[in-house]
């Protein structure tokens, strides 16, 4: 159940990302059109295309990893035996655990120091920074959530004594040498 609910807000996130990238697009086309067919460059299309950047990464970042699309270094871990692949996976995934919950949590931080003091952007679009910042701690709870399902999966699959295949937990985009 949990899992379902979660692929859902995943999902959710990462059709945003992509919506975002299209946007991103059309407003970085439409800044180039103006730039050099009519000499009259947005003021805007720099900032929100930077909030927009960080809205792909964050948003995306929990699909991505849902979906095994990351690049993953295996150099070195092919070289291992099984077991110690997922044991490796496994306190690998516990780091980034960590570190993904403390980018929520300073990410939450961040966003409600940003509302209270009513933040904006340096700029002429005065962007309240709270709308842009959003997208850090949703996208790294939704990342958060995905690894620590990760964990209780490869968790029970060591615990188990199935020692399966390290390739079933964890594709990714393998780079080797």
């Amino acid at each position: 159940m949990f899992s379902r609910i979660l692929r859902a807000f995943v999902g959710v996130s990462g059709r945003i990302a992509a919506y975002v990238i299209m946007g991103m697009t059309l407003l970085i086309l439409y800044d180039a059109i103006m730039r050099y067919a009519f000499n009259n460059s947005t003021y805007y299309a720099t900032e929100l295309s930077g909030y927009m950047v960080v809205a792909v990464v964050f948003l995306g970042c929990a699909s991505t990893f849902r979906e095994e699309k990351h690049v993953a270094v295996t150099v070195v871990r092919m070289r291992l035996p099984p077991r110690v692949q997922l044991w490796l996976e496994l306190v690998t995934l516990v780091l980034s655990l960590l570190a993904f919950a403390v980018v929520t949590w300073q990410g939450g931080n961040m966003v409600l120091k940003s509302l209270v003091r009513s933040s904006t952007s340096p700029s002429l679009l005065s962007t309240p920074l709270f709308i842009p910042q959003i997208a850090v701690p949703v996208g790294a709870a939704l990342l958060t959530l995905e690894i620590g399902l990760r964990i209780f999966t490869l968790a029970r699959s060591l615990t188990a004594g199935s020692g399966g295949s390290p390739n079933n937990h964890s594709k990714g985009t393998d780079i080797a040498a």
